[in-house]
């Protein structure tokens, strides 16, 4: 399945804040859901892949998508392969990536 997440900019909070601030909000707000979104699957078994390289335009015109609303992301939703196991070498310590009260270095 692909999930599709939209952004209602016709909203005159969303317009406002970028005019005011200069940062478009309503990406945090996808990112959030998006996220609760990713963490709720998981609960349930099944697996998903943030699609952030897409043709803008024609995922807009492929959905049927009006305007003043954007399609921000796509998700890629299914169960994982039996196979598929983390692999826990791969990954980062703790250590390296989170920081208290200084940037530290690798």
């Amino acid at each position: 399945m692909i999930l599709v997440i939209l952004a209602d900019l016709n909203f005159l909070v969303q317009r406002m804040a970028k005019l005011f601030q200069g940062i478009p909000y309503y990406l945090l707000d996808v990112g959030i859901a998006g996220e609760h979104f990713v963490l709720q699957a998981q609960e349930l078994g099944l697996g998903t892949c943030w699609i952030g390289w897409f043709h803008l335009k024609r995922a807009q015109k492929f959905f049927q998508i009006p305007r003043g609303v954007k399609v921000c992301e796509l998700m890629a939703v299914g169960y994982p392969g039996s196979e598929w196991k983390p692999n826990p070498q791969k990954r980062k310590s703790m250590e390296k990536i989170v920081f208290f009260n200084e940037w530290g270095e690798e």
